[in-house]
């Protein structure tokens, strides 16, 4: 008897198996009779010639009358449906690229990271991307099996941020800020907050408030617009904002001879418990709840050291500038520390600007009285249209100046006013 080979497809079509009689005297299971098989039964995907050659081998090594089986073809799944994709085109201030920033001589400052990246309103920040269906499967028969479609994955809308109406897949920003990285999607915050200002951050550079936890640490830089509040204490570090500066704990700096401090602050309005060695520059009030000792101090307004009541605060050490007053518990000290207080800034600016106004004024009627020279002679020459307009052009010059002598006249004599 010949050898025999039968192929059954199973019930789903991804499988298909043999059922082989081996050859017994007769002609030897081959290639010809089991693709001739796999052929009738409209197999056509998925043939997986090596078990062909194996199952043949068996065949021919087998008992006549013992029937084989093997599993010639399978069919290939659909591949894994793609769930939507979140695109940022804005830097995030979680993956803020942490770069230290080579100098000029060529080494590194490992304080500054990098700007931080902030969004204007209607900036784009999220594009999604929509979900797409994984590739083709195929039965063993050749029939494709298309691959599941995921549900749109919706946006995470954080605070500061809004879907475009005509364009639902793109996120925008609704207000200026610092963006903030969600799951998927993103927020805006005009706040930045960070648990400290050290080397793990960098230097600060931000259009907005920053709220610190804990401390900003020696050597920082921080630069914002707006506020800046800091939980604990800032340490000999460079501050500067737009707005007020207000720090928990205290503000302190190493000691230094002269008025060079390494720790400089500067704001609208400070406001802090203690502060040694700095260097305080605020363009309205400074306000410090215990002790100013030795610091460099310009308030544009009012300085109080302690409450209505204390009698125990004190400044002690520095310079102190101050526009309208100063208020202290106690000024000096026991010891003789030098504590110097100026109380003239203000009138000292005023007379400044009024100086530079009379200055200005004089170079202006100089050259008003060249110009007026100068129309004088044009006047004796041959009428012309030409010369009628030089003369034009140079009247008005004058008039434009006599105009803002008058202005430098009137500012000057507020000026003078405001010192008498």
């Amino acid at each position: 008897k010949d050898a025999t080979c039968t192929v059954t497809v199973s019930d789903d079509s991804m499988s298909a198996e043999a059922a082989v009689t081996p050859a017994a005297g007769g002609a030897a299971l081959g290639w010809e009779i089991v693709c001739a098989a796999v052929e009738a039964a409209g197999v056509v995907h998925g043939i997986d010639e090596s078990a062909i050659a194996s199952l043949i081998r068996e065949a021919a090594a087998a008992t006549p009358g013992l029937m084989l089986h093997g599993t010639l073809a399978r069919g290939s799944k659909p591949g894994k449906p793609l769930p939507s994709y979140f695109e940022n085109l804005v830097t995030p201030f979680q993956d803020r690229v942490l770069r230290p920033q080579e100098r000029a001589d060529g080494s590194v400052d490992f304080h500054d990271l990098g700007d931080i990246e902030s969004v204007h309103e209607g900036d784009l920040l999220v594009r999604r991307r929509p979900p797409r269906a994984g590739r083709l499967g195929h039965d063993v028969l050749g029939n494709e099996i298309a691959s599941e479609l995921l549900p749109e994955t919706p946006f995470a809308i954080g605070e500061g941020t809004a879907t475009d109406p005509e364009k639902v897949n793109e996120l925008r920003a609704t207000r200026g800020g610092v963006p903030h990285r969600l799951a998927n999607g993103m927020s805006v915050n005009d706040v930045l907050q960070v648990n400290e200002v050290d080397l793990h951050t960098g230097n600060i550079k931000f259009d907005g408030s920053l709220i610190v936890k804990n401390d900003i640490h020696s050597d920082m830089r921080v630069s914002v617009t707006k506020d800046v509040i800091v939980g604990g204490f800032i340490e000999a570090a460079e501050v500067e904002a737009g707005g007020d500066i207000t720090a928990k704990q205290g503000i302190i700096g190493p000691a230094v001879q002269g008025s060079l401090h390494a720790c400089q602050i500067k704001g609208s309005n400070i406001t802090t418990k203690y502060v040694q060695n700095a260097a305080l520059e605020a363009a309205e009030d400074i306000k410090v709840e215990l002790n100013l000792m030795h610091c460099h101090v310009t308030a544009c307004r009012n300085l109080t050291v302690g409450g209505e009541r204390s009698k125990t605060s004190r400044i002690c050490g520095g310079a102190i500038h101050a526009s309208i007053s100063v208020a202290a518990g106690v000024l000096g000290s026991e010891s003789e520390t030098p504590t110097r207080i100026v109380m003239d800034d203000a009138i000292l600016k005023l007379r400044r600007e009024a100086d530079s106004h009379y200055s200005e004024r004089l170079e202006i009627e100089e050259t008003c009285e060249g110009l007026e020279h100068s129309l004088k002679e044009l006047g004796h020459k041959p009428k012309t249209a030409a010369l009628d307009e030089m003369m034009s052009r140079i009247e008005n010059t004058i008039r434009s100046y006599r105009d803002e002598t008058a202005r430098f006249d009137r500012e000057e004599q507020e000026k003078r006013d405001t010192l008498a």
